[in-house]
């Protein structure tokens, strides 16, 4: 008796709809389908070829929490679109071809707004006004990267978890940043050339600003950017042109607290001013470079093409250590630095505030030729275990 066989055939549809959630992707879809029920929290309709949402498209859905529109080829979206979806959280946009922001109002509970990949030139000043976020949110995520934006939008005042604009054509500039607190800034890839707008930020956690023109940035601009900073645990800084780079260390140990820094391919002069690298350990001074075994020198002459690494300590600065800075505050720089190489733990923390006090003017106004002391008597420690001359303040 010949044996039969029944072949089973699944034939799997993009629709699904499950507890509450409506997934249709992958469809072929060109507009929204009339067919979601009105009590869905979760709207899943990525990956198709809708063009335009139109008037009041998803104000019927009263307690719609997720929208997801990613990959789509979006380019108008009605000003009433998203009119009474009180309760949504979630609004994913990205990768779309959008010109302009969307005119979003009353999204109290939205803490996840994703315009990446898109055309967006220019965002009106109250765009984000009009959200109406609670004060309770704490938690925004705004990513608006890979657009078109040379401006930053308005965000005063509002506290983020994740900040995205990478790969836009932004320049800081006079953007007004004051009271804006985020935990994750990523603005690389931008025109960005001056940093001193972030000063007036509070950063949580990571700063990243990759490959921007930052090489007329002096040590006394990164210096004031990490000083004004005393949370920030990650600095970024891969491929920006930098030369130097300031002595950071007694800025973070202060806070004993882990700090780790980025500065992959820049053109480093190996001078006095960058030895410090060389030198730092990661147990005492709570700073990991990362990467510093692949840093190299683009100058002066005689090190140009080395590892920073391979040369020795006494090499960055031959001979004797001179300095331009006069006047009572470098003379108090050098004692300071003395007292503290003997100092307890508890004195070290006087010494220092009396420090702070004093050099802040200083440091506001020095130019990058002048600073280089102020770092080096951030070293005056290991030169001395080196047995080398001290920095000679005049």
């Amino acid at each position: 008796m010949a044996a039969s066989h029944t072949a089973t055939i699944l034939i799997l549809l993009p629709l699904c709809i499950v507890g509450g959630q409506y997934t249709n992707r992958n469809a072929g879809l060109t507009e929204i389908p009339d067919d979601i029920p009105m009590n869905v929290t979760w709207i899943d309709l990525s990956h198709n070829l809708i063009t335009t949402l139109g008037s009041n498209s998803f104000s019927n859905f009263a307690d719609l929490t997720t929208l997801r529109l990613s990959n789509n080829s979006i380019s108008i979206i009605h000003d009433d679109a998203f009119e009474r979806v009180y309760k949504l959280r979630s609004l994913l946009l990205d990768d779309n071809q959008l010109e302009y922001f969307p005119n979003l109002r009353n999204m109290s509970a939205l803490s996840d707004l994703n315009l990446n990949g898109n055309r967006i030139g220019i965002i009106p000043d109250d765009a984000l006004d009009r959200l109406n976020l609670s004060r309770d949110n704490t938690f925004f995520y705004l990513r608006l990267s890979r657009n078109e934006l040379e401006e930053l939008p308005n965000v005063q005042g509002i506290s983020f978890y994740t900040f995205y604009a990478y790969d836009n054509n932004l320049d800081l500039g006079e953007s007004e940043l004051e009271g804006v607190s985020v935990h994750f800034i990523d603005i690389s890839k931008n025109k960005i050339s001056d940093l001193s707008p972030i000063l007036e930020m509070s950063l949580k956690n990571t700063l990243t600003v990759n490959n921007n023109p930052l090489g007329n940035l002096s040590s006394a601009d990164l210096y004031n950017l990490v000083q004004s900073q005393p949370d920030l645990s990650y600095l970024c800084l891969d491929s920006c042109n930098l030369t130097t780079m300031p002595d950071i260390r007694m800025l973070k140990k202060e806070f004993y607290r882990t700090f780790r820094l980025s500065a992959l391919n820049n053109p480093w002069v190996c001078d006095c001013r960058i030895s410090w690298m060389g030198n730092t350990n990661f147990t005492t001074d709570y700073i990991a470079i990362e990467k510093y075994a692949t840093f190299k020198c683009a100058a002066p002459s005689r090190h140009a093409g080395k590892l920073l690494h391979e040369i020795p300590l006494e090499d960055y600065c031959p001979g004797r250590f001179e300095s331009i800075v006069s006047g009572s505050d470098a003379h108090f720089y050098a004692v300071q630095r003395r007292k503290w190489n003997v100092a307890t733990l508890e004195q070290e923390r006087e010494y220092k505030a009396a420090l702070d006090r004093r050099l802040a003017p200083l440091m506001r106004k020095l130019d990058d030729e002048t600073v280089s002391c102020l770092n080096l008597g951030c070293t005056i420690v290991q030169l001395m275990r080196m047995q080398l001359k001290v920095c000679v303040l005049k």
